[in-house]
């Protein structure tokens, strides 16, 4: 067999092949809205929030779970991050800092989950917007109320098949 021969011979004009790969297969977002209550140490009584940080975020590995009831997919996504509250306390003549680790927990349900993986491989999360203070005030008890918001973005990963259009390879040069 020559080589003009071997070219010829494979896929037919205007087959197509199976590809099997890793692929996007849903995502998910939310902005998510928590109210923390921080209770000052000792006998300590705040008049005025004078700043608010927030530090130290970090996310947990994402899981995909399906709602039984529902038979939807979505995506359960853990975290923490370190909130640091300035306030004035003693009418106004001193200051101090209070740092609080805060836990979160969402369940994000995936918005265009195509249902045709072959297998799920991969979960992955990250925060679109870090999470900002929204209200920070004194309530009566002298303690510190803070309300902040973040906003996250989740993607689901599986395999799934692609298929694509073989043409000879002469074919390849005519067409260029």
């Amino acid at each position: 067999m020559n080589e003009q021969e071997k070219k010829r011979v494979g896929s037919p004009k205007g087959a197509f092949r199976e590809i099997i790969t890793k692929a996007v297969c849903g995502t998910a977002k939310k902005t998510c809205r928590y109210t923390q209550l921080l209770d000052l140490p000792g006998d300590i009584v705040a008049s005025n929030v004078l700043g608010t940080s927030v530090t130290q975020v970090r996310l947990k590995e994402p899981e995909v779970t399906e709602a039984r009831a529902q038979n939807l997919m979505s995506v359960r996504v853990d975290g923490q991050f370190d909130l640091h509250v300035w306030y004035a306390h003693s009418y106004g003549r001193s200051t101090d800092v209070i740092k609080q680790t805060v836990t979160f927990e969402e369940i994000l349900p995936l918005q265009d989950f195509d249902g045709h993986s072959l297998s799920l491989v991969d979960a992955r999360a990250m925060i679109t917007r870090v999470p900002q203070c929204t209200n920070a005030m004194v309530e009566k008890s002298g303690g510190v109320k803070i309300d902040f918001e973040l906003a996250l973005y989740a993607e689901v990963i599986g395999e799934t098949k692609v298929w694509v259009r073989v043409y000879p390879p002469e074919q390849d040069d005519e067409e260029s």
